[in-house]
């Protein structure tokens, strides 16, 4: 099966299936123990004696059922490679950072002579969540050297050209992939069609017509993911040829294909705000606070009717804890954050700039624009 990479999900690496949970109970737990004393502060006088419950089966802390799951012990004791796919694909669901690390400390205990091309691909997929596009390139291509025609790197590397604007290396990448003519091929060419620095507007919809005629004589012929790729694809051409109508249907679409589409639904999200859909924002941002891409989106609609405060003060809270542990991955939410906050917009384009030197998608262009705007009227 065809593993999906990233397109850019920070939230998204792969199409992975059958996903178990992450630590061990015992894992759990230390850092649970871990986490109070170091609440505790430091006292100058003597401790007291340390208390042993009376009885064995005594209850020293009530751990929610979602927390600690029978699964966790047991993806514990998988392979190496089976936790690191269990860890991507949870981060995917989550885009909680916590995850990379757990898939990374799986990898790294892989011995040199077991890395086989499943590895390159799992851990090129964790660089390029953590925006380590160099390394995740140097693994594809270990990938490509024992697989010279794996179709899950040669899309990889794709996808990572194309979201730094790297046109150029996205269109030798594209080459490869345009050995099989199939939905994957047709998408990549389509997308390039639309982004490069030469097409407008109307060069964007030829290339939308283009693709969308070439999914509707495939439908039986291709897979899911393929599908679901190229319905991705149509969205983002549609958007960049300024036709939102026909963008909200195909994120819809893809929403529909995947129900866990985390990219499409945060896409969709600002595609509403594009549109003056304030409702709507609202209703496809709702129950998914806890991501920080939504949360964002939700908190800009819910400032236009004047009632962001308590999630935006969430938000702060997040974002701090988040710098303080040096996982600040979302460099485009938390620049879209600081554009809501009082006198911040300094902070805001320099974020943005910062963004733009990783990731050039549609949505960090008008980031930028917007910061620019709101500082000293620049465009990117």
């Amino acid at each position: 099966m065809l593993l999906q990479p990233l397109r850019w999900r920070t939230d998204l690496p792969m199409l992975l299936k059958h996903v178990k949970r992450r630590d061990s109970v015992a894992k759990r737990l230390s850092r649970l123990f871990l986490l109070l004393l170091c609440s505790f502060p430091v006292m100058s006088w003597a401790q007291p004696p340390l208390w042993s419950p009376e009885k064995a089966d005594a209850v020293l802390i009530s751990v929610p059922d979602n927390v600690i799951t029978a699964d966790d012990e047991a993806t514990a004791t998988k392979s190496p490679l089976v936790r690191a796919k269990a860890a991507l694909a949870r981060f995917s669901e989550t885009t909680d950072p916590r995850y990379l690390g757990d898939a990374q400390r799986a990898l790294l205990t892989v011995s040199p002579e077991k890395q086989n091309v499943e590895f390159f691909l799992y851990r090129a997929s964790m660089y390029q969540s953590l925006h380590q596009f160099d390394e995740a390139s140097t693994d594809l291509q270990a990938a490509l050297n024992e697989e010279p025609a794996n179709r899950q790197a040669q899309l990889m590397q794709f996808n990572i050209a194309f979201v730094q604007g790297d046109y150029a290396h996205a269109d030798r990448a594209c080459k490869k992939l345009s050995a099989s003519a199939d939905l994957y091929a047709a998408s990549c060419e389509a997308h390039l069609r639309a982004a490069s620095g030469q097409a407008g507007p109307k060069e964007a919809k030829a290339a939308f017509t283009d693709l969308k005629r070439s999914l509707a004589s495939r439908l039986l012929g291709e897979s899911l993911q393929a599908q679901h790729w190229t319905v991705s694809t149509l969205a983002d051409i549609a958007e960049r040829a300024t036709m939102y109508a026909e963008a909200e249907a195909m994120w819809r679409l893809a929403m529909t294909m995947q129900a866990n589409d985390l990219y499409a639904r945060d896409r969709l999200c600002e595609l509403q705000l594009i549109r003056g859909n304030i409702q709507s924002a609202l209703k496809v941002s709702e129950g998914f606070e806890k991501l920080d891409a939504l949360a964002v989106c939700r908190a800009t609609a819910l400032k236009a009717s004047g009632d962001a405060e308590l999630l935006l003060a969430d938000l702060t809270q997040r974002f701090n804890e988040a710098q303080w542990r040096g996982e600040l991955l979302h460099k485009r939410a938390y620049a879209q954050y600081l554009l809501l906050m009082p006198n911040q917009e300094q902070n805001a384009l320099s974020m943005a700039k910062r963004n733009w030197q990783n990731q050039r998608e549609l949505p960090d262009e008008r980031l930028l624009s917007a910061a620019s705007n709101k500082v000293h009227g620049e465009q990117p």
